[in-house]
């Protein structure tokens, strides 16, 4: 807040526009006011002192606004500015209750995950109920209105919000997947129907799975987290009530030299062959700090443990590179 001090303090309002653009305000009204209370004498004097000093002032943005690049337009990314679910949770307080039953001799746990929270921001709270059989017969309820989804050992659900800037929170539910495997499935409510924005892995922790608050979502498979410089390789973007996965083209990060974040475990030897029992003890270890050069990557998003990496190690030579995780 500005203030012009001529024999009397006045006042000048600068309101600041909220949407990121400079603004240009002047003082000319408040000024005006406060001349009226000033002495007829002195009032012409005033006056003239005023025009000289009321100036344009040009506020300043306190930040920068960049127009984004369009999704499918995306090259050559990596995963810097994104972080962990943590950052976009907001709502932890749903009620679990879990029962267990023998059906044909099998035992079967039932779950039942209740809660309320608004999933439209600044209205009234939904109603949300997740169940799951310990079968394909999981479901998410909200406000009544079912529908079915892939959960095969639910747990747990929280609220949270992928896009700070949308007028929408979201409903994750997390799954132990098939055999310990960190899943999540992400759940929103628009006009009166759920929409499932979709299932995302990781390797070992939910903390693996990345978003950057604007709509975006990188599975824990899908980026390079093994390398200094993690390259993506698949994302999800929602945007205006819209789903799609997108594959950033990355060639110009390729041929060139990384280093190891972390020690990994790896397969020379060839593609892991999960008939042979022993095919997850025949590896190599690699520490962090290791200098490779990446050559070439090959993935299978369905068939995560095939997907393989021609690098080119300390030692000059060159080898297809497979980095087998979980069981």
């Amino acid at each position: 807040m500005k203030k012009l001090i001529l024999g009397t303090i006045i006042v000048l309002s600068l309101s600041i526009c909220s949407c990121g653009t400079k603004s240009k305000v002047t003082g000319k009204n408040e000024t005006s006011e406060a001349i009226e209370n000033v002495e007829s004498s002195t009032d012409e004097v005033i006056k003239e002192e005023i025009q000289e000093e009321t100036v344009t002032e040009e506020i300043e943005e306190t930040s920068e606004v960049k127009e984004e690049i369009p999704a499918s337009e995306i090259i050559n990314m990596t995963t810097e500015g994104y972080s962990s679910m943590e950052s976009i949770k907001i709502w932890s307080e749903f009620e679990v209750e879990t029962s267990e039953e023998l059906v044909d001799g099998v035992g079967k746990k039932n779950i039942t995950i209740t809660g309320e929270y608004p999933l439209s921001k600044g209205c009234i709270a939904d109603s949300i109920v997740i169940t799951s059989d310990d079968t394909i017969s999981t479901y998410i309820e909200i406000n009544g209105v079912k529908k079915q989804f892939g959960g095969i050992r639910i747990y747990d659900a929280e609220i949270i919000d992928i896009d700070r800037e949308d007028e929408y929170n979201e409903v994750v539910v997390y799954d132990h997947g098939a055999s310990a495997d960190p899943t999540i499935h992400i759940f929103r409510f628009v006009d009166n129907s759920i929409v499932e924005i979709g299932s995302f892995g990781a390797k070992y922790t939910y903390d693996e799975i990345l978003f950057n608050g604007k709509g975006r979502i990188i599975g824990g498979k899908d980026y390079l987290f093994f390398l200094d410089t993690e390259i993506v390789t698949e994302f999800t973007e929602v945007k205006d009530d819209v789903v799609n996965t997108y594959h950033p083209g990355y060639t110009e990060l390729l041929d060139k030299k990384y280093t190891l974040s972390e020690d990994i475990e790896v397969e020379f030897s060839g593609e892991p062959n999960l008939t042979d029992p022993t095919y997850m003890y025949n590896r190599t270890k690699i520490e962090e700090g290791t200098e490779i050069k990446l050559l070439e990557i090959n993935l299978d998003k369905d068939l995560y443990y095939i997907s393989y990496y021609m690098v080119e190690l300390p030692d000059g030579s060159v080898k297809k590179m497979y980095i087998p995780f979980g069981d």
